[in-house]
C-alpha cells in the first residue's frame, strides 16, 4: 500500500500552491472549502479501488491509412461527437470518423492564407463549429470548418501564443492556453479575450521552476475539458485546479506514491535540464508529478513516470474519492490487455494510441498473447506493418 500521508499536509501543499498562484492570476479563489481528497493505492492492493479498470469495456478502432493521411507520432486527440481530430508532430492535424475513415486533412504547411507554417495548438469552436489552428510563427488564428473547408484567418499578436501548446475554448468565450516551460516570460497558462484578442485576462507563471536558455514541454495535455468545466495541472504538483467563468480554483489533491520531488530543485540550464532533473529525482525516491490529464464524466486519468523514466498512470474514479496507480506495460498476462498510452478522451472513454508496428509485435508473439488478439483479429490482422495507428476506446468501470 503507498503510505499515506496527512490530510492536513496535503491541503498546505495546495494552499501554498495557491498563494504562489495568486501573485500571478487576479482570478484566482484561494478558498479551499470544496476541496476534495484522493486517496490512491497501488495496483497490487487487494481493496475494491485496485478493481478500476481499463480492459473490461474497449473497443478497437484502426485509422484508415490513404496516401493523403499518413499519421506521424500522434501528439493528441480531441473528440467531438462523431468526429476525431487528431494532431501528430509533422504537423498534421487530420479529421476521422468513428467508423475509422479518413474525412480530411485541416490546412496544409505553406504560405497561403488558407495555410499553415506550424500548428502550436488547435481548438475546437462548438458554437460556431470550427476548428482554429495557432500558428505562432503567423501570428495568426486560422479557422476552418468541421470537413477542412477554410473560413478565415485572424491576426493575433505573436507574444499571447508564443510557445504555447494546448489550447481550449471556452464556455464564456475565452480562449485558455497553456505554454512550455520558458527562459522569457515563463508562463504556464494564459486567459485571452477573443473579442479582444491582444487582451490577457489573467495569467499562470511556472516559477519557481525556470529554463535558462531552452524551452521545455512537461505535458501535451496538461488540461482536459468536460462540459462546463477545464481542469488543468501544474508540473511537480498534486493539485488539479478548475478553471470556469474567469474563476480559477484547486479541486482536487491527489495522494502520491512518494513525497514530491521539490520545484526550487528545478531552476533548470541547458546542461543541468528538467528532463535529466526528473530522470535524477524519480530515480532517488522521488514522485516527479502528473504529465497530462484526461477526464470523462466519472473518472481522471493522469499520466506520469514512475522513477524518472517508466510510463504510468493513476485511473481515479471520482465519485467514490479514490485511485489506483498503474504502469503502462505489453507485458501482462494473457488474461489482461495491453493498456495503451493515453491520448484523449470523451464523456465515457479515454483514447489510447498504438502504432502498427507495435502491434505487429505483440500478435508476432505467440507464447504471451493477450486474449483480444482473437476477439479482434479481424480489425488487427489484416493492418499492414506501415498503416495508420489504432486506437483503442477504454470504458473504466468497477
Amino acid at each position: 500500500m503507498i503510505p499515506q500521508r496527512k490530510k492536513t499536509n496535503n491541503f498546505s501543499i495546495a494552499i501554498i500552491s495557491l498563494i504562489f498562484l495568486f501573485y500571478s492570476c487576479h482570478s484566482i479563489n484561494n478558498t479551499t472549502d470544496n476541496l476534495v481528497y484522493i486517496k490512491c493505492f497501488n495496483k497490487e492492493v487487494d481493496d475494491s479501488i485496485s478493481n478500476i479498470r481499463l480492459d473490461k469495456n474497449f473497443n478497437i478502432l484502426p485509422l484508415e491509412t490513404k496516401p493523403d493521411c499518413l499519421i506521424g507520432e500522434v501528439r493528441m486527440i480531441e473528440k467531438l461527437d462523431s468526429l476525431l481530430f487528431i494532431l501528430d508532430y509533422s504537423p498534421n492535424l487530420f479529421v476521422f470518423n468513428m467508423n475509422g475513415k479518413f474525412i480530411n486533412q485541416i490546412g496544409k504547411i505553406g504560405d497561403g492564407p488558407n495555410e499553415y507554417v506550424g500548428i502550436n495548438a488547435f481548438y475546437l469552436d462548438k458554437k460556431n463549429k470550427r476548428v482554429v489552428i495557432i500558428d505562432e510563427m503567423k501570428g495568426a488564428l486560422i479557422h476552418y470548418d468541421y470537413y477542412g473547408k477554410f473560413i478565415e484567418s485572424e491576426r493575433i499578436n505573436s507574444d499571447l501564443i508564443k510557445s504555447c501548446q494546448q489550447s481550449i475554448f471556452t464556455n464564456d468565450n475565452k480562449l485558455l492556453l497553456n505554454y512550455r516551460i520558458n527562459f522569457e516570460e515563463n508562463l504556464a497558462y494564459q486567459l485571452v479575450d477573443l473579442i479582444k484578442p491582444n487582451n490577457s485576462i489573467a495569467s499562470i507563471s511556472y516559477n519557481p521552476i525556470k529554463t535558462e536558455g531552452y524551452m521545455y514541454s512537461f505535458s501535451s495535455h496538461a488540461m482536459s475539458k468536460t462540459e462546463d468545466e477545464i481542469q488543468f495541472i501544474m508540473p511537480l504538483c498534486d493539485t488539479i485546479y478548475n478553471y470556469n467563468n474567469e474563476e480559477i480554483y484547486p479541486k482536487y489533491v491527489i495522494e502520491t506514491p512518494k513525497k514530491m520531488a521539490p520545484k526550487e530543485a528545478f531552476n533548470t540550464s541547458v546542461n543541468n535540464s528538467f528532463s535529466s532533473l526528473i530522470f535524477k529525482y524519480g530515480k532517488n525516491g522521488f514522485f516527479t508529478g502528473f504529465t497530462s490529464i484526461f477526464e470523462t464524466a466519472d473518472y481522471l486519468l493522469l499520466n506520469y513516470l514512475e522513477n524518472g523514466m517508466i510510463l504510468g498512470y493513476c485511473l481515479i474514479d471520482k465519485q467514490q474519492e479514490r485511485g489506483v496507480y498503474n504502469l503502462y506495460s505489453l507485458n501482462e498476462k494473457s488474461a489482461n490487455l495491453p493498456i495503451f498510452e493515453i491520448k484523449g478522451s470523451d464523456r465515457n472513454s479515454f483514447i489510447g494510441v498504438s502504432n502498427a508496428q507495435y502491434l505487429h509485435s505483440i500478435i508476432s508473439n505467440k507464447e504471451n498473447q493477450p486474449y483480444f488478439m482473437d476477439k479482434y483479429k479481424d480489425a488487427i490482422g489484416n493492418i499492414g506493418f506501415d498503416d495508420n495507428p489504432v486506437l483503442f476506446f477504454y470504458t473504466p468501470s468497477n
